[in-house]
Parts: C-alpha cells; sequence; structure tokens
C-alpha cells in the first residue's frame, strides 16, 4: 500500500486503541491498520465512536496475542474472522482480512488473505476502504479513496453491480451515506445499480431495513438521497405505496426555521399520509412497540392543531395527550400546511414547548366523600369537571370544583 496523507484524531491517542494496536503489532510488525469509518471520520474532522481493526493476522493468532496482553475477548464472528477485544467497558473489533468467495445479497461465503488490496475491494464505498496506522498514516489500497473522501463522492469500490448483488442492503447505505458525507452530483453508475436491483430489497430482513432507513432520516438533510430514492422506486419499493416527500420537505425546512434537532422519526411519519394503516406499517418495518404507539398517537392528533387553534385548545391537548404528542402533531400539520414559521401556529408552538399542564386538584375519592356512589355517575361527573375546569384554563380551585358538585 502507498501512504498518501497523515491524520491525527483522538481515536489514535486513545489509550486503550493504542494498547490493541500495540499487541497485535507485536505478534507481527505492521500487522495491523485502522479501518472504515473512523478513519474516513478521521479525514472529514468528524468525531468517530466505532473503531474498527483489520489484520493479516488468523483469528486464532489475534486472540494469541490479545491472551499475551492480559486482554479479554469475545468470539463476536470468529468465523467471519472478527473477534472482539474488551477492554475500558467496550469493544474494538478486530478482523482479519478477508475475500469473497461468493455471496446471495444477504449473506457471503469468504476466505482468509494477508493482501490489503482484497480486504479493500470486498468492501462497499472507497470512502470506506481506507487504512491508517497507529502513528495516523492513511493508505488506500484502491487509488483515489482519499481523493473520493475528501471530495464527497459516494462511489461504490470496483463494478457496483457486483457491489449491490453481494449485499442488498448497500443499495440504503449508499442513499444514507450521500446523505452524511455526499457533495455534488450523486454518482450516477451507483444510482443506476441500485435501481436496477430494488426489488431484490425484499429479500432482506425488515430490522436491517428499519435500521438503515432511520438513520438515513437522521442525517442533517437527506431530502437529496430521498429524492432519488423516489425518483428511482427505492421509496416506494420500501414503503408499499406511492409516498409523497412534499411534507417531509416543508418538515426539514421548518426544523430549520425553529431549530429544532433533526428527528429520523417524526421525519418517517412525514412520509405517511394521514389516516394510513398504522398495523401494516408496524409490521412491514417490524418496528418496536414504542414506535408503533408513536405512529398511532401521531395519525389520530393531527387534526388537533391548525391555524385557527386558540391558545386554550393547545393547552387542553397538551393536557389530554402529553406534550411529546402534541410536538409531533403541532409539526407534522404545520408541515403539511405548508405554513411559515410566524403567526398562530408560532404561538401555538411556543405554548406546546414551554407549558407544562398542572395536576387536576380533585380525585374520585372528593367525590365519594361529597356522596356520590362510586359507578357509571360518578364518572361522568368527574369528567364533566375535569372538562370544565380545563376549559376555565386550569386555575378553578378544589374548593371552587366542588361547590358545582
Amino acid at each position: 500500500m502507498v501512504q498518501y496523507l497523515v491524520i491525527d484524531a483522538p481515536f489514535l491517542h486513545k489509550p486503550s486503541n493504542r494498547k490493541v494496536m500495540a499487541a497485535l503489532n507485536l505478534k507481527a510488525p505492521n500487522c495491523a491498520r485502522f479501518v472504515g469509518g473512523c478513519v474516513r471520520d478521521a479525514i472529514l474532522g468528524r468525531k468517530s465512536t466505532d473503531i474498527d481493526i483489520a489484520t493479516w493476522l488468523l483469528p486464532e493468532e489475534i486472540i494469541g496475542a490479545l491472551d499475551a496482553a492480559g486482554m479479554k475477548w469475545v468470539p463476536t464472528g470468529i468465523d467471519h474472522g472478527t473477534i472482539s477485544a474488551i477492554i475500558e467497558n467496550r469493544a474494538v473489533e478486530i478482523t482479519t482480512l478477508r475475500r469473497d468467495i461468493q455471496t446471495d445479497g444477504r449473506r457471503a461465503e469468504i476466505a482468509f488473505t494477508n493482501d490489503w488490496l482484497q480486504d479493500a475491494m470486498r468492501r462497499d464505498f472507497t470512502c470506506n476502504s481506507l487504512y491508517c496506522d497507529i502513528e495516523g498514516r492513511v493508505f488506500e489500497p484502491i487509488a483515489g479513496a482519499i481523493d473520493d473522501c475528501q471530495n464527497g463522492r459516494i462511489v461504490f469500490v470496483g463494478n457496483a453491480e457486483l457491489r449491490v448483488q453481494e449485499d442488498y442492503l448497500r443499495i440504503l447505505r449508499f442513499f444514507r451515506f450521500y446523505a452524511w458525507f455526499g457533495k455534488g452530483e450523486i454518482d450516477k453508475t451507483g444510482l443506476a445499480a441500485c435501481a436496477k436491483f430494488k426489488s431484490k430489497l425484499n429479500q432482506l430482513s425488515r430490522e436491517r431495513i428499519w435500521a438503515e432507513l432511520i438513520k438515513l432520516l437522521s442525517a442533517p438533510n437527506p431530502l437529496v438521497s430521498i429524492e432519488h430514492m423516489a425518483h428511482i422506486g427505492v421509496l416506494n419499493e420500501l414503503m408499499g405505496f406511492d409516498a409523497k416527500i412534499e411534507v417531509l420537505e416543508k418538515l426539514i425546512a421548518l426544523e430549520n426555521d425553529l431549530a429544532v434537532p433533526p428527528g429520523s422519526m417524526l421525519r418517517f411519519m412525514a412520509l405517511l399520509e394521514p389516516g394510513c394503516e398504522v398495523s401494516s406499517i408496524a409490521i412491514r418495518f417490524r418496528i418496536s412497540n414504542h414506535e408503533k404507539l408513536r405512529l398511532v398517537a401521531s395519525q389520530n392528533l393531527r387534526a388537533l392543531f391548525d391555524e385557527n387553534t386558540t391558545a386554550s385548545n393547545a393547552k387542553a391537548n397538551i393536557y389530554y395527550h402529553g406534550k411529546a404528542a402534541c410536538i409531533d402533531a403541532i409539526l407534522l400539520t404545520w408541515a403539511k400546511n405548508g405554513a411559515s414559521a410566524v403567526g398562530n401556529w408560532q404561538t401555538n408552538w411556543e405554548i406546546v414547548n414551554n407549558f407544562t399542564a398542572p395536576i387536576l386538584p380533585i380525585n374520585g375519592n372528593d367525590l365519594k366523600q361529597a356522596g356520590i356512589k362510586e359507578g357509571p355517575e360518578l364518572g361522568k361527573i368527574f369528567k364533566d369537571l375535569e372538562a370544565y375546569w380545563v376549559s376555565h384554563n386550569f386555575e378553578l380551585t378544589k374548593n371552587e370544583l366542588m361547590a358545582r358538585v
């Protein structure tokens, strides 16, 4: 490999990372390199938390090196050459250099190698095929990979169609990486490969698809990627219907106007039509029960806010449905209406963010002590009193409410 660049990044100075690298290189000098995301992020000046190491040591040799250094380890994926060193309560993945023998779009049959180029050629994008040693010297087995990384070109390694056929999840990863790191025009060859094999996405587990989609939607501005996905039919393949991206576009603009941090789940909800069947969406993506409840609430509560919603109604919504659900509801409805961040929408947004609903000053026991027997009549009176209290801006005291009884 040829050295082209020297980087300086926090992970290179972290004692635990240096200890793992020293243990491997003690077994065989210069046998190990940091690889993938941590190298890419360092080149781009971004912080990276996931640290991966590649080495031409075989798995049993990796284990021997860690044992000799007194480090704990777990066989994370020993059949595929991955051992995790456990140090300072975290895992550092170490993987033997590999080459693919056969793939079916979901799983790969691999063989170990000592060739850095062969290992690089099985990776997805050129920006992820970079390696660096403990001194920060970056190596690019694939010519031009450093330039691609620095210039925001998301390009498949080698033949784009072959890379996609090795793992169809790379279709979504292509758009996710473009959303996070891409600059300029999207790579047309990669786009064409994704379009050609989009129907193969149904071979993947729903959990893998959902995880990748949420990562994509978490990008500061995923809109260009989503637009390309919609244009070539990938988005419809995922959603199962003709997803509209206009609301998502307006939501992202609204997030920027209001300085709201990007919310991947909220952005996903923006792609859904009001009144859509949430249960089928939940099944399609294998989402968690918590996520399903949030989807249901967003669908049911969108009608609570419009340009005519009064301050008292906004507060009542928060009392009855909770602040989190109202934040989702007002942002989605506001975006669908395409209104700017001014006027009544802005007023209600400030209420939703700043108002904390008080606690009703009476309970069922108070009504029983007033002589009302437990049963439907008590429940009706309680709800009537609660509604009366809410309609009076939550200001009536317990005595005032009980006087109505």
